[in-house]
């Protein structure tokens, strides 16, 4: 038995060392491949932080373009607010002229009008009771006094309007009145305007 026994002893010893080494085997190839694994998840996991990183960063810059945009809509608007009320405070100013200061600019009115010398004036009502016969004399004067015809009569018929007159010939309406020459002078000052307020 002792051979046997000894024979037995040799087989078991080397069945064990021969699954030692494959067990040490599969045991280093499972690393290999837990190693591999591992770089793959690290650099899946890398791509994956990065990309929402970069995302994130897209993200803020739209914000910040957003918020910039919406900045520079909100500052135009105020420009635009600021410029309409310096409009309407030369409106006012206009409006409430003493009634030789609207007389003068009436004048100047006329003069830009490039009128035929023949056309009914138009008022409005306040303005017309104020001062309408003696602002029609004194553009008649002024008319003759360039060499032109002079012979503007003053129309029954008034309109709704801030100020100024409207000249009319048959049906040919020339508009002189305070909002058309403010829409005129804010088409041609509004520039000026804006560099004085904003500078």
């Amino acid at each position: 038995m002792n051979g046997i026994d000894a024979l037995i002893e040799k087989i078991d010893a080397k069945a064990n060392r021969a699954c030692e080494e494959k067990l040490a085997e599969a045991k280093a190839q499972a690393e290999t491949v837990l190693g591999e694994y591992r770089s793959r998840g690290e650099a899946a996991a890398r791509q994956i932080l990065e990309r929402a990183n970069a995302e994130a960063a897209a993200e803020t810059l739209r914000a910040e373009g957003g918020d910039s945009l919406e900045r520079s809509k909100k500052l135009l608007a105020a420009k635009h607010m600021m410029l309409n009320a310096a409009f309407e405070r030369a409106r006012n100013r206009l409006v409430n002229l003493s009634k030789d200061e609207k007389l003068a600019f009436f004048l100047k009115s006329l003069a830009a009008a490039g009128c035929a010398g023949d056309e009914l004036v138009l008022f409005n009502s306040r303005d017309r009771a104020e001062l309408g016969a003696e602002a029609v004399a004194r553009f008649n004067e002024a008319l003759a006094a360039a060499g032109k015809t002079a012979s503007l009569r003053l129309a029954e018929e008034c309109r709704e309007m801030d100020g100024g007159f409207i000249l009319k010939s048959g049906n040919i309406e020339t508009d002189c009145s305070m909002a058309s020459v403010i829409a005129q002078t804010r088409t041609e000052l509004s520039d000026e305007v804006v560099k004085v307020l904003f500078s």
